[in-house]
């Protein structure tokens, strides 16, 4: 039988402890800063009826008027500048148009009542487009002049 022993310098047992400890703040920074909310938009919103509709932009805080506009849409199979803009709102929330070229698709569009910082919202409004009863993309943005235009999520006043 063989035994195997090591010595290990003070030095060394110090080094390997703040490796550990090194490791250890960098995973719970990384998952502190990652896990708090998914993407906002991962392609598996499923939105077939009113309520989900509803459910999705209450999801975010949202509070609006229980109408809406229900459009159809073609998304265009080579984007102008005002797509390529649009899309990078869509990338920065988790979807991406450029999968939908070409595809006809449904534009759910309701009258914001929440928004911070604006006592008549008549002007505020979410989209939320939809292929195949999933979410795709959307926005919320404000039709006034100087208007506004951003994802889902509400911004930091």
């Amino acid at each position: 039988m063989q035994v195997l022993t090591f010595r290990a310098k003070p030095k060394y047992i110090f080094g390997a402890i703040l490796c550990v400890a090194g490791l250890l703040v960098i995973l719970i920074t990384f998952i502190g800063n990652h896990s708090a909310k998914p993407a906002a938009l991962s392609g598996t919103d499923v939105v077939a009826t009113d309520n989900e509709r509803a459910q999705f932009l209450s999801s975010f805080g949202w509070e609006f008027d229980s109408e809406y506009t229900k459009k159809t849409v073609t998304i265009p199979t080579t984007f102008n500048d005002v797509y390529t803009q649009y899309n990078k709102i869509q990338k920065a929330q988790g979807c991406n148009l450029e999968d939908y070229c070409g595809k006809t698709v449904e534009l759910y569009t309701y009258r914001i009542t929440n928004y911070p910082g604006y006592q008549d919202s008549d002007c505020i409004f979410a989209n939320i487009l939809v292929f195949e009863n999933r979410v795709i993309g959307g926005d919320v943005c404000s039709t006034a002049k100087n208007g506004f235009m951003h994802g889902f999520e509400k911004q930091e006043s």
